[in-house]
C-alpha cells in the first residue's frame, strides 16, 4: 500500500462528472488520466469566485440580489476571458510526463495526447430523455519551440462548466458533491476496467458495504459479453487487485450465489487508516511545491524565499539541480540542503581557483557530486563535451604539484 505523499497532486472531481465518465464507455484510459491531470491543476472554485464578484458589482449598481443572480448568467466579455483563464492549464512536456507517472513523452506523440481530449461526451440529460453531445476540451495545443502543452476545458457550455467548477462549498453547501483523491490513484491504473471500478467505488464509499447485481456492475465497468464467472475471474479480480495495490482504498468484493448461480457482488470498502493517520501526522509539515524544468526540485515557500534572499541567481541554481537530478537519478531528503551544499562547493571551487597560481594543488579526483552515469547523458556529444571540460581542467590546474602542460614539457626535455 502506498503511503500518502504530501507532494502528490490531489484531484477534486464532482460526482456528476464522475457519473458522466461512468456513462461514457468510449473514453480511453489515457483520456481519463489527462482529465485528472487537468483537474489536479485547476481551482475548482475560481469561476464561482468570478460570479460572486460580478453579482457584488451588480448589487452595488442598484440591482437586487435576485436580479443580480439572474443577470450574472449573462456575463460580459471580460468575464468570458476570466472563465477561459480559470479553465486553462499550462504544462511543460516533462511536467506532463511526471504527472502521468511515465519517464518521458516523445514530442511526436503530443498531437495524440491533444486529440484524446477532443473527444465528445454526452451531458445535460433531461427528465424527458433529451441530451446533448459536447466537446470535452475544445482547445488543446502544443508548442514545440517552448515544449509547452495548453489545455482548456469547455467552459462555454453551462452544464459542462458546472461539472468542472460547481463543487460543494463547505460553508454554503451549494453545488455538486465531489470526491477527492491523489492523482496517482488513477495514473497508476493499468486498465480502464480498474479506473472505472475505482470511480464507482469512490462514488459509493459512504455506504461502506453494499451489493450490486452482476449485470449492473458489468454495465458500469464494461459491456463486454462475458459469463458471470468469466467476468469475476478475468475482469473484476484484476481490477480489485490494482485498486488495493495502488490506492489508499481497502476493497473487498465477494460473490453472492443464489441457487448456486453467481447473481450479485458484495462490496466492502474503506480508506486505509494508516494513510489517513500518516496524513494527519503531517498536517503541520509545510507543503512542498515542485520547481525546475523537470519539476523534481521540492521546496517549501519559506525555503524558496530563503533562496531568493541568498542568491541573485537562485533560478539558475534550481534549474542546475533539476537537470542534475534528472540526469543522475539522485534524490535528496532536502533539496534546499542540496542547494546549500552546491553553494558551499562552488565557493570552495572559486577560492581554490583564485589561489591556483599560489601553490594550490588539484588532486585530479573529480568532486563527489560528479558521476559519469553513461546513459545519463542525453547524447554522445554531451558526454564528449564533458570530457573536453575535464581535459581543460587538467591542462590548467596543478595536478600533484605539476600541471598537465608541465608534464608534457618535462617529457620534451627528457627526449
Amino acid at each position: 500500500m502506498n503511503k500518502l505523499n504530501k507532494q502528490t497532486p490531489m484531484v477534486i472531481k464532482s460526482n456528476i462528472l464522475a457519473d458522466m465518465i461512468l456513462d461514457q464507455l468510449s473514453l480511453k484510459l489515457e483520456t481519463l488520466k489527462l482529465l485528472d491531470v487537468f483537474l489536479s491543476r485547476i481551482d475548482t472554485r475560481a469561476i464561482k469566485k468570478t460570479n460572486e464578484e460580478l453579482k457584488n458589482q451588480l448589487v452595488a449598481g442598484g440591482l437586487s440580489p435576485e436580479e443580480a443572480e439572474e443577470q450574472s448568467r449573462y456575463f460580459g466579455i471580460k468575464y468570458i476571458d476570466a472563465y477561459v483563464e480559470a479553465a486553462t492549464v499550462t504544462l511543460t512536456r516533462p511536467q506532463l510526463a511526471a504527472m502521468l507517472g511515465v519517464s518521458r513523452i516523445r514530442a511526436d506523440r503530443m498531437e495524440d495526447y491533444c486529440s484524446m481530449l477532443n473527444a465528445k461526451v454526452i451531458c445535460g440529460y433531461r427528465p424527458d430523455g433529451s441530451f446533448k453531445r459536447v466537446v470535452l476540451f475544445p482547445v488543446s495545443s502544443y508548442d514545440k519551440e517552448t515544449d509547452i502543452i495548453k489545455l482548456t476545458c469547455n467552459v462555454m457550455d453551462e452544464d459542462l462548466r458546472r461539472c468542472f467548477f460547481d463543487v460543494v462549498d463547505s460553508r454554503e453547501r451549494r453545488g455538486f458533491e465531489y470526491m477527492k483523491y491523489q492523482l496517482k490513484d488513477i495514473t497508476e491504473m493499468k486498465t480502464m476496467n480498474a479506473a472505472r471500478l475505482q470511480i464507482y467505488v469512490r462514488r459509493n464509499l459512504y455506504r461502506k458495504s453494499w451489493t450490486i447485481d452482476v449485470e449492473d456492475l458489468q454495465s458500469i465497468i464494461n459491456r463486454k459479453k462475458q459469463s458471470a464467472k468469466d467476468f469475476h475471474r478475468d475482469t473484476l479480480k484484476p481490477a480489485v487487485a490494482q485498486i488495493n495495490e495502488h490506492t489508499d482504498l481497502v476493497l473487498e468484493v465477494e460473490p453472492v450465489l443464489v441457487r448456486r448461480q453467481l447473481k450479485q457482488f458484495r462490496f466492502t470498502c474503506s480508506e486505509d487508516r494508516k494513510s489517513a493517520d500518516s496524513e494527519a501526522a503531517q498536517t503541520d509539515v509545510p507543503e512542498k511545491k515542485t520547481y525546475g524544468y523537470f519539476q523534481n526540485v521540492f521546496l517549501t515557500e519559506e525555503e524558496l524565499s530563503l533562496c531568493r534572499q541568498s542568491w541573485s541567481d537562485w533560478e539558475e541554481r534550481i534549474e542546475e539541480l533539476s537537470n542534475y537530478k534528472e540526469r543522475s537519478g539522485k534524490q535528496y531528503n532536502s533539496d534546499f540542503a542540496a542547494l546549500r551544499n552546491f553553494d558551499r562547493r562552488k565557493s570552495k571551487d572559486s577560492a581554490s581557483h583564485g589561489n591556483a597560481g599560489s601553490g594550490s594543488v588539484f588532486s585530479g579526483k573529480l568532486p563527489d557530486w560528479y558521476a559519469d552515469h553513461g546513459r545519463g547523458f542525453e547524447s554522445e556529444s554531451e558526454r564528449q563535451d564533458m570530457l573536453r571540460q575535464i581535459e581543460e581542467i587538467k591542462r590548467n590546474w596543478p595536478v600533484g604539484g605539476q600541471t598537465a602542460n608541465d608534464e608534457d614539457e618535462s617529457r620534451d626535455d627528457e627526449d
